[in-house]
């Protein structure tokens, strides 16, 4: 940092402004960069496969008694929440959530393309039994 003398206070004020736009520059730069790879296409694509994936990993440790086959939902639920959820961490859940949050801020175009998908990533109804 460049030093003043604490006789000019002026000087000393607009040093300080100009080391406080720097930083808050150098921050939307940093910030807008993050955004434009965080929201190119393919990226987008595979996160929101990942996603997906993982909501149905969810939603199969929470509905099913047995983990070693993979079967649909069956009505009415249990009471009680199977063992093995317990075991899953629940960061897993908030980044299912956090990426809906993205791209409903920054790729809104994604919401009117896969309508369907985001349907089964909020509802899972490709897990309800065919009628």
């Amino acid at each position: 940092m460049v030093f003043v003398s604490d006789s000019n206070e002026l000087v000393h004020a607009v040093v300080k402004l100009m080391y406080f736009f720097v930083f808050c520059i150098s921050g939307m730069t940093l910030f807008l960069c993050m955004k434009a790879a965080l929201s190119e296409s393919q990226l987008l694509e595979h996160c929101f496969q990942f996603h997906i994936a993982s909501a149905t990993y969810l939603t199969h440790v929470a509905t099913s008694k047995d983990l070693s086959k993979f079967a649909g939902i069956s009505f009415p639920l249990s009471e009680d929440a199977p063992r093995a959820l317990s075991y899953v961490p629940e960061f897993i859940a908030d980044n299912i959530m956090d990426f809906m949050l993205f791209i409903r801020r920054f790729a809104d175009a994604m919401y009117e393309v896969r309508t369907s998908d985001i349907l089964l990533l909020l509802t899972h109804t490709s897990f309800l039994p065919e009628k």
